[in-house]
Parts: C-alpha cells; sequence; structure tokens
C-alpha cells in the first residue's frame, strides 16, 4: 500500500536566522561565519532603526541573517527567549 504525502514540500524560500549582537553591527558574526566556513555570499542588505538584514544565498539556498540593533525589537526579544537560532522558515 503506498502512502500518500499529506504536505508535500516543493520548496524553501529562505531560512531566517536571528543573532543576537545587538548595535550597528548586528548579526555581524553570523554572516561571516556563514560566508567564510560555509561558502555562503552576501546578495542584499538592509537596515531600519530597529534590526539589520543580510541575504547570503549558496546554489538554492537562502539565509536572512536578521540582527537586533534596539533592544526593544522582535528580533531581540526572540534573542532574548530562544538564543541564536532559526525564526521563520
Amino acid at each position: 500500500m503506498e502512502t500518500k504525502d499529506a504536505f508535500p514540500i516543493e520548496g524553501i524560500d529562505f531560512v531566517e536566522i536571528c543573532a543576537g549582537d545587538i548595535g550597528p553591527h548586528a548579526g555581524e558574526r553570523m554572516v561571516r561565519l556563514l560566508c567564510d566556513v560555509f561558502g555562503f555570499a552576501k546578495i542584499a542588505h538592509a537596515e531600519d532603526h530597529y534590526a539589520t538584514v543580510d541575504v547570503l544565498q549558496q546554489g538554492d539556498i537562502r539565509f536572512l541573517v536578521s540582527g537586533p540593533r534596539q533592544e526593544d525589537s522582535e528580533t531581540a526579544d526572540f534573542v532574548r527567549r530562544h538564543g541564536d537560532g532559526a525564526r521563520n522558515i
């Protein structure tokens, strides 16, 4: 009897990683790690008052690295509760 996948996943657009260093260089250590050690390339950068976001890509794999610029941001709250890690897939 063949089992049918009830929730087939055809692909993942990105994985967002929240990194805990707060300030103007938020997420920089995680970006360097993923680029230098795992061979990702930084293809985009954006920031606002609350967060810095870098988009890294290797082939079809994309990571959004979010770093908090302010203590009261959603990213800072996530890192306080869970540590560095994936927030959105």
